[in-house]
């Protein structure tokens, strides 16, 4: 229970936080390329104008993969930012956004379903042994 608690603290934080903040259409500009442990991830950077300013802004995608970038040269991305801060964008995409609490609702739903079939199993093999 306490799972789900903490990923329904996170999807009501996010959902809130994220409803209010303003959208841009980025393009991926530039491709980086970065070393994480062996391995070389690749990432987009988007760009685009913060409507509030008219200023060109350049951010890293959130997601990299180590074959190829998630987002290609080129692709539109929409992009969520907090007003007035647009090098704090994010790219508008679900795993982005909310795999945190995706995450901690699948471990609680899993932790969840194994405390209760641990419980009633418990309870039936110690009616089982009152009974004998």
């Amino acid at each position: 229970m306490v799972w789900l608690g903490v990923a329904g603290y996170f999807w009501s934080d996010r959902l809130a936080r994220y409803a209010s903040w303003e959208k841009a259409e980025a393009t991926v500009t530039e491709i980086r390329e970065e070393k994480r442990d062996d391995n070389m991830i690749k990432y987009s950077c988007l760009s685009f104008t913060d409507p509030g300013t008219g200023e060109s802004v350049t951010v890293r995608s959130q997601m990299g993969a180590a074959e190829r970038p998630i987002y290609p040269m080129g692709d539109k991305v929409e992009v969520l930012f907090p007003a007035g801060q647009p090098s704090e964008a994010v790219e508008n995409n679900v795993l982005a956004l909310y795999l945190l609490p995706m995450v901690f609702t699948v471990a609680g739903l899993c932790f969840g379903v194994v405390s209760i079939v641990s419980f009633l199993t418990f309870r039936r093999f110690r009616k089982r042994a009152e009974a004998a």
